[in-house]
């Protein structure tokens, strides 16, 4: 999903990256044995939930011309992909097919210009998992109220990696309300329907967002960055007619969400972290009713919004 904003961050962060390090330093991490999985783990510790960043490094690599054993992305993946046909974008391969590209890269500002940006990935989630652990060991509520459901999101194994967001990127806007838990929070529910683009498979199409009455507050279609490839109207309801003459953006969206979301607000829907990604909003505190019920039997499953509505 990145657009043009997020290429200019890539560029950006390799031109700091040279700056903040000496050529010794540079040397030294650039060399390293990138031939096995161990090697890598050593250098970085990428694991299967590190896949969005390493897409993101992999697209750094792409941007700046960046090689992995004398190898750009396109002639590397050709030979190495486990995926047929196979792919060029990053995002349709495996983590570790990601991983093993990445560890080859071992020009000493290549290496650098990575090592920032799992820097800054790594800081990022070590504060959000604070603030996670926080907020967890601060609520003490009754059973059933508001904010125990916010607890019980929280609590979720699946949490922390699904409301992992890149959040520092362009375009991106973060919101953290101070919890006041002794008071009743306002609840808004978001909902967005997404659609394909050229560039990004979840685009942002539309959003809804009401409060506990039902009543609209935010009712709005939203012009893609890029033109519309698939509208899946059988899931969106929305055609290319729904888009004719509409000038409301994402952006336009972040200024309508930035005026609602002030004070003791938490925002709830059902696998909320893929409405607020195609919003690029990273907000907390939240309730995801995806986390909070599940299939008797089957504790992994995801029970469908249409499924939880008719019982």
């Amino acid at each position: 999903m990145a657009a043009a904003g997020d290429d200019e961050d890539l560029v950006s962060l390799e031109a700091s990256s040279m700056s903040d390090v000496s050529d010794g330093d540079a040397d030294q991490q650039g060399e390293v044995n990138s031939s096995t999985a161990a090697a890598a783990a050593q250098a970085f510790g990428f694991t299967p939930g590190d896949h969005e960043l390493l897409v993101r490094l992999v697209k750094l690599a792409q941007k700046m011309k960046y090689s992995a054993a004398g190898e750009a992305w396109a002639e590397y993946i050709a030979l190495n992909s486990t995926v047929h046909p196979v792919p060029k974008d990053p995002k349709k391969h495996p983590w570790n097919t990601l991983a093993d590209f990445v560890e080859g890269v071992t020009e000493p500002v290549a290496r650098e210009a990575m090592q920032k940006m799992v820097s800054l990935e790594r800081r990022s989630q070590e504060e959000e998992e604070l603030r996670c652990s926080e907020l967890g060991d601060s609520i003490a509520s009754p059973e059933g109220s508001i904010w125990s459901l916010v607890q019980r999101t929280m609590a979720h194994p699946r949490f922390a990696d699904l409301y992992r967001f890149p959040s520092f990127d362009a375009g991106w806007l973060r919101i953290r309300q101070k919890m006041e838990y002794d008071t009743e929070p306002r609840l808004l529910a978001i909902d967005c329907e997404m659609c394909a683009t050229a560039t990004d498979d979840k685009a942002l199409l539309s959003l809804c967002m009401v409060d506990t009455e039902g009543t609209a507050i935010i009712h709005e279609m939203v012009r893609p960055e890029d033109a519309v490839t698939d509208f899946r109207t059988a899931i969106t309801g929305h055609t290319a007619a729904d888009l004719e003459g509409i000038e409301y953006s994402r952006g336009s969206a972040q200024q309508d969400l930035l005026r609602h979301l002030v004070g003791q607000v938490v925002v709830v829907g059902h696998a909320l972290h893929h409405d607020l990604r195609a919003l690029r909003l990273d907000y907390l505190p939240v309730i995801d009713t995806s986390l909070l019920l599940s299939y008797k039997d089957l504790p992994e499953g995801t029970p469908a919004l249409t499924d939880l509505v008719q019982r």
